[in-house]
């Protein structure tokens, strides 16, 4: 009788078990089917026209939104995309910005918290942005800065 109790917890515990292994919650999720997967940019990317590069080890936010547009135009403004820590810390601006001699950029702290990244043009530093909520610039492609990532 005590073996056969202890055959039926035992059989249970394994159930409980292995039914919680498929409640993972680090599954990985597909993407949306009508979200494509953009490759991490590369060296020679960068040296043409404006990009975004977060500093992922000073950056605490795990959700950072980002709003660009020209500096010049209020209408071309725009909320653009996300950073997270899963997310390629480095963003090539879309085709119709990426050349603009000012570029306007909004980003915003989700969680109120330390975020840091460098906006570049071809490669070089042109501003770093350091903040908790968030942050608001207009930048001239000459601008150069140190940044620390």
């Amino acid at each position: 009788m005590i073996i056969q109790r202890f055959s039926l917890h035992a059989v249970i515990m394994m159930a409980v078990i292995v039914g919680g292994l498929g409640c993972s919650t680090n599954r990985r999720i597909a993407p949306a089917a009508d979200k494509t997967f953009t490759p991490a940019p590369t060296t020679v990317d960068l040296s043409k026209g404006w990009s975004i590069q977060f500093c992922p080890d000073e950056t605490i936010d795990d959700n950072v939104s980002v709003e660009i547009g020209r500096a010049d135009d209020e209408s071309s403004h725009r909320i653009w995309r996300a950073f997270n820590p899963r997310t390629d810390p480095t963003f090539l601006l879309p085709e119709d910005l990426r050349f603009v001699d000012k570029l306007w950029i909004k980003m915003t702290s989700e969680n109120h918290r330390e975020v840091e990244a460098c906006v570049k043009y071809n490669g070089n530093a042109t501003q770093k942005l350091l903040f908790q909520d968030s942050a608001e610039e207009s930048i001239d492609r000459a601008n150069s800065e140190d940044c620390g990532c």
